[in-house]
């Protein structure tokens, strides 16, 4: 009885730790603007695909007019 419980309870723990990856699609954008602040780049980011700007902060420098991923 003890077994079945506990074989039971870890179905449950790897059943909800499983994530499914549907539709999820990598986003990429050209960079229209950068500032420096705090110590950190913050990036004006343009998605074509969505059709909006994004704003990222980064540690990387990046050139005006490269095309970057958006996570």
């Amino acid at each position: 009885m003890k077994k079945l419980v506990l074989l039971s309870l870890a179905t449950l723990l790897l059943v909800s730790c499983y994530t499914p990856t549907v539709n999820q699609t990598e986003l990429y954008g050209t960079v229209e603007d950068i500032v420096y602040y705090n110590g950190h780049n913050h990036v004006k980011v343009w998605c074509k695909t969505k059709e909006k700007y994004y704003n990222v902060i980064t540690d990387k420098l990046y050139q005006k007019g490269e095309t970057i991923r958006i996570k």
